[in-house]
């Protein structure tokens, strides 16, 4: 069952519209309570009616977040504990040291297991542990430190060891040292 859109006048399943407002949600009219426009058209009328209106956007932006601090404190924490979050970070370091695609980084990032590669401490235990900014979460470390961020060369790592290892230690080496730090926050969580 399809309804055609209003706008581009094409017939389009009901999931590419959105759930009607409250003014359009008599049954006698809408029956499926849904938008008359799809979402591919509200989309591009919001985004030209934003281009058309920069100024006013930003305003509005920057009005939201001097009366929202907190919330807007807690989105961007949130954005950048994710897995696009975190690959933004890697490229504002230096996008020719990055030769992984956010589609392939992601999808590398969900299938990790969220655990240190080094000490194998859980990234539910990482808070408690580390210190600083390193205590939000898994940091990424590249196994060769004079090579770029690739698929074959990061891995996950706590911020203990990914700050221990820094250009310093190979892969076997840190490995051991990370036997110690986990005895070491293995005795911190007892």
């Amino acid at each position: 069952m399809g309804r055609i859109c209003s706008k581009c006048k094409k017939e389009k399943s009901l999931e590419e519209f959105f759930k009607a407002s409250m003014v359009f949600k008599n049954p006698r009219i809408n029956k499926d309570r849904k938008s008359t426009i799809c979402k591919k058209c509200t989309l591009e009328r919001t985004n030209l009616n934003r281009l058309n209106n920069l100024e006013r956007y930003r305003k509005y932006g920057i009005n939201w977040t001097k009366k929202n601090p907190e919330r807007r404190k807690a989105i961007r924490q949130k954005y950048f504990r994710s897995p696009k979050g975190i690959y933004r970070n890697l490229i504002k370091r230096g996008k020719d040291h990055v030769l992984i695609l956010q589609s392939d980084f992601i999808n590398w990032y969900n299938v990790q297991p969220k655990y240190c590669f080094y000490c194998g401490i859980p990234e539910n235990m990482v808070y408690k542990f580390a210190k600083g900014n390193m205590r939000n979460r898994l940091t990424i470390d590249r196994i060769n430190p004079k090579g770029s961020y690739s698929i074959n060369n990061i891995v996950l790592a706590c911020g203990v060891c990914n700050f221990v290892k820094s250009d310093i230690f190979t892969k076997e080496e840190m490995l051991e040292v990370g036997k110690i730090i986990k005895i070491k926050w293995e005795t911190l969580h007892d």
